[in-house]
């Protein structure tokens, strides 16, 4: 199974410094924290122009995930996943929940493969947040 995850959860888990998953780490990112030093896979990478363009607001979300889904369409998914490995997580900056290429990757991976790529540490930061919240109610 491949899987997705932000590097702030990455930062945090016991391989991101050379444990047991090391290799299986995957940054899909035009740019890296300065602590990563796992491996990189650049057909995922989105075009700088276009995250250029969006994060300056001269695209918008439809528009940059319409050029993003056009670079992914020219990829043999198969071959992702190969080149990924199995166990792979993929890598990027947007913490779970926020729009990020990662997730549309991961989407475009179930649409064709038939799989299942999940964000992982969001379960386990859900049952945090949820045991913090205990006992506050909502207002």
């Amino acid at each position: 199974m491949i899987q997705t995850a932000s590097f702030s959860w990455w930062s945090k888990h016991p391989s991101a410094k050379g444990g047991p998953g090391f290799l299986l780490a995957k940054a899909i990112s035009l740019s890296v924290p300065e602590w990563y030093f796992g491996q990189r896979y650049f057909p995922l990478v989105p075009s700088g122009n276009d995250l250029y363009l969006y994060r300056h607001g001269d695209i918008d979300q439809a528009e940059y995930t319409v050029r993003y889904l056009q670079q992914l369409a020219q990829l043999d998914a198969k071959q992702v996943y190969r080149d990924l490995g199995d166990g792979a997580i993929m890598l990027c900056w947007e913490k779970p929940g926020k729009f990020c290429h990662r997730r549309l990757a991961a989407e475009w991976l179930e649409r064709e493969l038939g799989i299942e790529v999940p964000e992982v540490g969001t379960r386990e930061e859900a049952e945090a947040k949820k045991g913090e919240d205990n006992g506050k109610a909502d207002l």
